[in-house]
């Protein structure tokens, strides 16, 4: 499972810290994209987080999300406000929000491990826009979580 993540010391925290990230974490914002990653700290996994990227001609002012599996399972996941960006450039707007998963979530993680595609809805103050998850944002969100759990991570 290694190989389909990238490992960044965080070299201004103590100890061992670093930043386990998909291979598919898009390099810049402008990019739609749904996504996991995890510190390990001191060779333990921990901070299981999960951060979206959207990006369109017109803001949302995302608020929530809600996933659904392919099982009909929906999970509603809400950004806590602490961890959002907001940017544009010229025509192009980006909303970015990063949400610490919590055994809350855990059910939802489950449901997505074992599911074969998802949709995701982005609800905003005043609009909403659907998009089914690309094969690769699926197989990566899987692996993530997967490879969380085998490492020993667990959620609080």
């Amino acid at each position: 499972m290694r190989k389909n993540f990238t490992f960044k010391k965080d070299e201004f925290k103590d100890g061992d810290f670093i930043w386990v990230s998909p291979k598919n974490k898009p390099y810049y914002p402008n990019v739609n994209r749904l996504y996991c990653y995890f510190c390990m700290v001191d060779g333990v996994p921990q901070n299981f987080r999960m951060k979206i990227h959207y990006t369109a001609e017109d803001w949302l002012f995302i608020n929530k999300w809600t996933i659904k599996i392919d099982n009909g399972f929906k999970f509603d996941v809400t950004p806590d406000g602490n961890d959002e960006v907001r940017d544009n450039i010229s025509d192009c707007i980006w909303e970015i929000y990063d949400v610490s998963m919590t055994a809350f979530d855990q059910s939802m993680l489950d449901a997505i491990s074992v599911s074969k595609s998802a949709k995701i809805r982005l609800n905003g103050s005043d609009y909403y826009d659907t998009k089914k998850l690309t094969s690769s944002e699926f197989k990566y969100l899987q692996l993530s979580y997967k490879y969380y759990r085998k490492l020993g991570g667990h959620f609080e």
